[in-house]
């Protein structure tokens, strides 16, 4: 009455409020009801089965009461399953190491432990610490003894996998091979599914781990059930190469790389790649660059790395399939070494990951972060440089010795202590350097090396060690810096400066007033009959030619000098004033074939350069650039070979004038030029016949096979 007459509504209205609130309350009702917390019991059908040889009973009730409540429990809905039905059975093949390998049909219940007694027991010595042997059987599986453990089959399925034929186990699919219907099998994937699985390995490679499953569109944790993760095998690469480096090696132990190398073969075991090859770049730096030559002719600063180089090869042509190293700074520290390992990893979609962490390069956001990081990494290398070079100038300045690299010879490490039985030997070289006459560099390494005087690295003595043990600055207690003495060191001379100047002064005068030109001008014309080449030597005669045991040869043919070169000079002298000749040779000289020649070869080398360009912009690819280079570096060989072999520059002055007198102007090297465009191939020095006793034999001479 109170709300009628409060809100002026009729009876009829307030009623039907009335039953309204009524309804919304008893649904209210009904939903906190069928929402609220339940205990949920397990299924009793594997206590209902009865075991392998048991009396069949299970939860109280036995006979065929029982094994029917059993059977009705095992299906979902409670559809009935043969293999609960009075006297049902399982059919499982059990193999591997087991006494009696084979199918074998047992009781619906049983548990692997029956199978493993019906196939007469495990192997001795045969580990079973992977295998539940208490696991329930289902019809149509594979028990494995010894192998690797296999997925458990899912709940439930009575004996058969959704997609597959009744009564057999569902095999594993591959992320990287299966097909749109072979991923339409797995519980939870249907075909527009599969086909975005598809998908996105098509457009980033493949899949590395079956987790890379969530970022396809549509798939979820929930989508991605623990049955399908153990239906489904991930990609692992099977030629992956590891690539470890080390900046500076001092002790040369490897200990470094060897420490990489271990991290690293243990990551690919957790990844489950395999390893093919291990390139170790040891006391190798990715930072220092020096002056290279490019392809197209140019130079620049680059890091060399041959391994580095090595790894991006194998990459590009397959011959590896992943990267792995300990961290992306042991791969690079220069961008453009990052920059190529980004374009091989694009167009190979090839994986990269490290110890420390993963990037993929294959990624905008991978590679965004690689630049980063390698960036940070070249200025942390270029600070360390300019800190390092601030602090040698400084104990340069001070008057410190330096440290590093090997050992000083004749001091200690740190520089502070001569070392007596070194010191002697400085001293001796000294002395044998200022003697009168004084001894040659070659003399004294043949003279350490005879009395068995170690060096510090424990290599041979030769001439350029001599001269650096006892021309080095701080043999006389002076502090050098960038090769310039800068002040007195703050340890003990081995040498008093003034004779370390009079021995630095000796040795320079002897360096600059060597012939280093070119005297015998028949080396690399003659050969032996082994068919090594004869070179000039000083012989207990005189000049002569020999096959030098030093330098590989057999030792067993020589020739006086003056006579094999007056020989040879009378050879070429007449072969050039025979006017058939002459004219032959002066017509190769301009010939319009030669001018063709150094037109293509202009040519060739512009295209070279063209295609460099092109490549270095992306225009082309690396496997049409190294294509193309083959082919015109092939024309590019054979017109300079046409051009030098048919006209030296040497040759062409010869014929320009009177041949005789030209020929006297010649020096020694263009004496050797006109002889090999002559006769290519060089002449053979036939042993001597000592019947004709020490008279010179012109016969012995004869031009090899192949000569013009």
């Amino acid at each position: 009455m109170w709300l009628q007459t409060r809100c002026g509504l009729e009876r009829r209205n307030v009623v039907a409020l009335s039953v309204l609130l009524v309804v919304a309350a008893v649904f209210a009702l009904q939903h906190f009801w069928t929402g609220r917390t339940q205990s949920v019991q397990a299924p009793e059908v594997v206590r209902a089965a009865a075991p392998f040889g048991g009396s069949g009973t299970a939860s109280g009730q036995t006979g065929v009461r029982g094994q029917r409540a059993a059977a009705q429990a095992a299906v979902p809905g409670g559809v009935s399953n043969t293999a609960g039905a009075p006297g049902a059975e399982i059919v499982v093949d059990v193999g591997g190491k087991v006494r009696e390998p084979g199918i074998q049909r047992l009781p619906a219940g049983s548990r692997v432990a029956d199978a493993l007694k019906a196939a007469g027991g495990v192997r001795p010595g045969t580990n079973t610490d992977t295998l539940n042997r208490a696991r329930f059987l289902v019809d149509g599986e594979q028990v494995v003894v010894g192998g690797p453990p296999a997925p458990a089959p899912a709940p439930g399925t009575g004996g058969s996998v959704t997609g597959g034929p009744a009564g057999t186990a569902a095999a594993p699919v591959s992320l990287n091979t299966a097909t749109v219907d072979q991923l339409d099998t797995l519980p939870g994937v249907g075909p527009v599914l599969a086909q975005h699985i598809v998908d996105y390995r098509t457009r980033h490679g493949g899949f590395r781990s079956v987790d890379e499953l969530r970022e396809v569109n549509g798939i979820g944790d929930p989508t991605l059930s623990e049955y399908s993760r153990n239906m489904i095998q991930a990609y692992a690469p099977s030629r992956a190469i590891l690539l470890v480096r080390i900046s500076d090696d001092k002790s040369e132990a490897a200990k470094g790389v060897g420490r990489q190398e271990d991290d690293g073969r243990a990551l690919a075991d957790r990844l489950g790649w395999g390893v093919a090859e291990v390139i170790v770049e040891n006391d190798t730096s990715a930072f220092k660059r020096r002056k290279v030559k490019l392809p197209d002719g140019t130079t620049a600063l680059r890091t060399v790395r041959p391994g580095f180089r090595s790894a991006l090869d194998k990459l590009a042509t397959g011959q590896g399939d992943a990267l792995i190293a300990y961290d992306l700074d042991r791969i690079a520290r220069d961008p453009r070494d990052l920059e190529d390992l980004i374009d091989v990893a694009v167009a190979r979609q090839v994986p990269v990951t490290s110890v420390t962490g993963e990037l993929d390069l294959r990624t905008e956001n991978g590679k965004v972060m690689a630049r980063v990081l390698v960036a940070l990494a070249n200025k942390s290398s270029a600070d360390t440089a300019r800190r390092v070079s601030r602090t040698h100038e400084q104990m340069a300045a001070e008057g410190k010795w330096n440290g590093g690299g090997f050992r000083g010879y004749g001091y200690t490490r740190m520089g502070m202590e001569i070392i007596p039985e070194e010191a002697k030997v400085i001293r001796n070289i000294a002395a044998w350097v200022l003697a009168e006459p004084g001894r040659s560099l070659n003399w004294i390494k043949d003279e350490l090396n005879r009395q068995k005087v170690p060096t510090v690295t424990g290599t041979p003595w030769n001439a350029r060690s001599v001269r650096s043990v006892v021309c080095k600055p701080s043999v006389a207690g002076l502090r050098a810096h960038r090769g310039e003495v800068v002040g007195t060191g703050q340890w003990k001379p081995i040498l008093d400066r003034d004779r370390w100047e009079r021995v630095c002064a000796t040795l320079a005068g002897r360096a600059g007033t060597a012939d280093l030109t070119l005297k015998r001008w028949l080396t690399g014309v003659l050969y032996c009959r082994c068919g090594h080449p004869l070179d000039g030597w000083q012989g207990n005669g005189g000049p002569r030619y020999w096959c030098a045991t030093p330098k590989g040869g057999c030792g067993r043919i020589a020739i006086r000098a003056d006579r094999a070169e007056g020989e040879v000079e009378r050879q070429v002298l007449d072969l050039l004033t025979r006017p058939h000749v002459l004219a032959r040779l002066d017509h190769i000289a301009r010939t319009e074939a030669t001018d063709d020649a150094r037109l293509e070869l202009a040519e060739d080398e512009a295209q070279l350069k063209q295609f460099a360009r092109a490549a270095a912009h992306k225009e082309i690819t690396f496997g049409e650039y190294r294509e193309a280079r083959t082919i015109i570096e092939q024309r590019v060989k054979e017109s300079r070979a046409l051009i030098t072999s048919s006209a030296p520059r040497a040759l062409r002055a010869l014929l320009a004038g009177d041949v005789r007198k030209g020929w006297e102007g010649l020096t020694p090297a263009d004496r050797r030029e006109v002889v090999l465009a002559l006769l290519p191939s060089g002449y053979h020095v036939l042993p001597h016949d000592r019947s004709k006793g020490n008279v010179f034999d012109p016969a012995r001479l004869v031009p090899r096979a192949g000569a013009a």
